[in-house]
Parts: structure tokens; C-alpha cells; sequence
């Protein structure tokens, strides 16, 4: 009854994980939470950048860093949140990987099982 109980939670965690990956890219990021992302990041960059120029003397340093660590962190979401496309891709390599592998631990078992 034990490997039975074990296989149906296996399998059932397999359709559970399955059901993960393939609505995984139907998930996304509203457009207007991005636009919003650009207007939070723009609005503290430009009072940055009105104050420096302002000053007596001016720190063109810190706008520079600040719009660019906005620029990144905004890029970095937009590249997740696109699967297949951009830097951070995920290989899909193990899964083309695992039938096979599993016919091979299949095959390996029966041949355990016919030897006397």
C-alpha cells in the first residue's frame, strides 16, 4: 500500500508542478503596474536632478547612478517577467530530459526483476 500511497503523491505533486510551469507565462506583469514603475522611478530622478542644478555646485554623479539603478531595476523586472525573451531565460533542457531518463530506470528495473 506504501509505494501505491507514494506513487499518487508523486504523480499528483508531477500534475501540480506541470499546471505551475505552464501558467507560468500567462502571468504577467500589467502593463499600467510598469508604467506606474516608470513614473516612480522618473519623479524622484528628476527632483534629484532639478536640486542638483539648483546647487551652488552640481552632482551630476548622483542623477547618473540613481537613473541608471532605476533603469535597472525596472529592466530586470521586465525581464522576467518575459519568459523566453532577454537575459534571464530558464533552459528547458531537464524537462526534454526526463522521459528518457525515466525509460531508463524503467528498462534498468525490469531487467533487475528478470534475473533469478
Amino acid at each position: 500500500m506504501v509505494p501505491a500511497g507514494l506513487y499518487i503523491q508523486a504523480l499528483d505533486e508531477m500534475s501540480s508542478n506541470q499546471q505551475k510551469r505552464l501558467s507560468v507565462p500567462r502571468n504577467r506583469v500589467p502593463d499600467g503596474m510598469l508604467l506606474t514603475l516608470y513614473a516612480k522611478a522618473t519623479a524622484p530622478t528628476g527632483f534629484l536632478g532639478y536640486a542638483s542644478g539648483t546647487a551652488e555646485r552640481r552632482w551630476r554623479l548622483p542623477v547618473c547612478i540613481m537613473s541608471l539603478m532605476a533603469a535597472a531595476v525596472i529592466s530586470l523586472i521586465q525581464d522576467m517577467d518575459r519568459h523566453g525573451v532577454g537575459l534571464i531565460s530558464v533552459s528547458q533542457q531537464p524537462m526534454h530530459e526526463t522521459p528518457s531518463a525515466v525509460d531508463a530506470y524503467l528498462c534498468m528495473i525490469e531487467s533487475a526483476a528478470q534475473r533469478p
